[in-house]
């Protein structure tokens, strides 16, 4: 029983920072959903990044813009990974926001 002590003193260690990433990326990404709602085409970047704050990544896009995306899975790819939210900027009105689109149901 002694020699069992440390393994499962890291085995509960990794469990609980584990599940604590866990939660606390589901509270963002709902935190992000509710506040992507106040979020209208139209709005400067400004006023989104005074709501959601800085975007988790940014895309480029030939046709229309830059895509915003806000996440917090921290277990992915921040490359790959957009997150709940995803904002169209427009490129012919720099700095507008064309539309909102949520990627993950």
């Amino acid at each position: 029983m002694r020699y069992l002590r440390i393994p499962l003193g890291f085995l509960l260690l990794v469990l609980t920072f584990v599940i604590g990433v866990v939660g606390r990326d589901t509270l963002h990404e709902r935190w992000l959903i509710e506040n992507a709602k106040q979020i209208r085409p139209g709005m400067s970047e400004s006023e989104v990044t005074t709501i959601l704050g800085s975007p988790t990544s940014r895309h480029m896009s030939d046709i229309t813009g830059v895509y915003w995306c806000y996440g917090s899975d921290s277990f992915q790819d921040r490359a790959d990974y957009c997150g709940e939210v995803e904002i169209e900027m427009s490129s012919t009105r720099p700095g507008r926001v064309l539309k909102v689109l949520p990627i993950i149901p």
